[in-house]
Order: structure tokens, then C-alpha cells, then sequence
């Protein structure tokens, strides 16, 4: 008579193993996306601190699209420095919630545009 009780406790553990593997992966990938938006965030912060400069050598119209580009920079950094990866999809979900139209547009553009690349290489 064959015993199934054994080969499903080792079905068990596999799948339990399996589990647990694509819980560390899931860990590690979130790890990994909020280094990299935390570099992001510091390479627009040294953008902003640049074009801060330039404003400030700047003068008239110019100067002052310049500071407002180093604040909208400077904002834009500090957000993406301060907020996990998590707090950015409730943020986004808000965002295509508040505004529809708007997010249903940008995510055609973006997908045309990305058809696009695509279809160069």
C-alpha cells in the first residue's frame, strides 16, 4: 500500500519553501526599488542645488524660472528621500482617483511612448 501522508508532508514543505523564497525575493526587490529611489532622490537634490547656482547668477525672468525649477526640484528630492515605496502608491492611487481623465491620458502617452522605444531597438 503506498503512503500519500509522506509525499504530501515533503509537497507541504516544498510549497512552504517555495513560499518563503518569494516572500525574501519580494524583500529584497522592495529593499532594492527604495535604494534606488533614495538615489534618484539625491541626484534631484544635486540638481537642484545646481540649478539653485544658476538662479543665482541669474538675473530677471530667467532667474526667477530658475529658482522656481530649484524649488520644485528641491520639493521633488526631499519626497522622494522621505517616503517608501509603499507611501508612493497610496499617493499615486490618490492622484489617479483625484484626477481620472488626467491619469488615464498620461498612462496612453506613456504607453505610446514606450511602444515606441520598443519597436526602435
Amino acid at each position: 500500500m503506498t503512503d500519500y501522508t509522506s509525499g504530501r508532508s515533503e509537497f507541504e514543505r516544498g510549497e512552504d519553501q517555495f513560499a518563503q523564497g518569494a516572500q525574501d525575493s519580494l524583500k529584497s526587490a522592495k529593499s532594492a526599488i527604495d535604494a534606488g529611489v533614495g538615489k534618484v532622490g539625491e541626484f534631484a537634490h544635486h540638481a537642484a542645488e545646481k540649478v539653485g547656482e544658476l538662479a543665482h547668477d541669474a538675473s530677471g525672468k530667467v532667474g526667477s524660472f530658475a529658482q522656481q525649477a530649484t524649488e520644485k526640484l528641491s520639493a521633488t528630492a526631499d519626497y522622494l528621500r522621505n517616503k517608501k515605496m509603499a507611501d508612493m502608491k497610496a499617493d499615486f492611487e490618490s492622484l489617479v482617483k483625484r484626477y481620472p481623465t488626467q491619469a488615464l491620458v498620461g498612462a496612453l502617452a506613456i504607453g505610446f511612448l514606450a511602444a515606441r522605444a520598443m519597436r526602435r531597438d
